[in-house]
């Protein structure tokens, strides 16, 4: 890790210094350590801080020096893993005791969804060629397959599961799921958690397999996702 320390002149040539940290994975204890003994080094209450921008009076940190800024300075958010009830029809938070209020089972599933599908996401762009319509419109009924089983998990009737097709139907879904995501409070990078949209149109949830569980009647212990009765029923639709 080099971390700028400030800039040296040899005649008109100007070079900038850093300072070489050897890291490993345990980089968190590393940085620590280093901000520690810094710390223990200084001889006055006063802390001179560079930044990269200042403006309005304010300080604005980016990229890595802001990370360590959340880290270390700002411990109030926290990783949550996801823990998917479709028996008590919930969406929980468990390491921030918060879960998605406001959902009905179309948004749950929905969810659901889009976390089985895992960082492949879902693509409802509708292509103009016939023959990319043809491959379109097998890939839906594949979607709408598995969140018609999804849906009837969470206690409705595949039947009865609204049309992920049609994007009046479509919008609002997504709509009502963003805003309740948004105003799930102390989540780290809160956005990661939420419905993200790519360049090409792509819908995904950007949080790893590992952080989302699934609860189980004959299982004390949540079970993860991609080993739940739940996933098997998604890929088998």
């Amino acid at each position: 890790m080099l971390i700028k320390i400030g800039n040296s002149f040899v005649g008109e040539d100007a070079y900038a210094n850093y300072l070489k940290i050897e890291v490993d994975e345990d980089i968190l204890s590393i940085v620590q350590s280093f901000i520690d003994r810094f710390c223990e080094m200084l001889s006055s209450d006063v802390y001179v801080v560079n930044t990269s921008e200042e403006r309005d009076s304010q300080f604005h940190f980016h990229g890595f020096y802001k990370q360590l800024l959340d880290i270390f300075l700002i411990r109030k958010n926290i990783r949550s893993h996801i823990l998917i009830d479709p028996y008590k029809e919930e969406i929980f938070f468990p390491d921030v005791d918060a879960k998605a209020n406001g959902l009905h089972r179309r948004e749950r599933a929905l969810y659901t969804l889009l976390l089985c599908c895992g960082k492949d996401g879902i693509n409802f762009n509708q292509p103009k060629s016939t023959d990319g319509l043809a491959k379109y419109m097998k890939r839906m009924e594949k979607i709408q397959a598995r969140y018609s089983t999804i849906y009837s998990l969470f206690g409705g009737t595949a039947d009865t599961a609204p049309d992920l097709s049609i994007p009046e139907i479509r919008r609002p879904i997504f709509s009502c799921l963003k805003r309740s995501l948004k105003n799930i409070p102390s989540l780290y990078n809160p956005e990661d958690y939420n419905l993200t949209k790519n360049r090409d149109g792509v819908f995904s949830v950007n949080i790893d397999d590992n952080m989302v569980f699934v609860t189980e009647l004959d299982s004390a212990e949540p079970i993860p996702l991609t080993n739940s009765k739940l996933f098997k029923k998604f890929k088998d639709a």
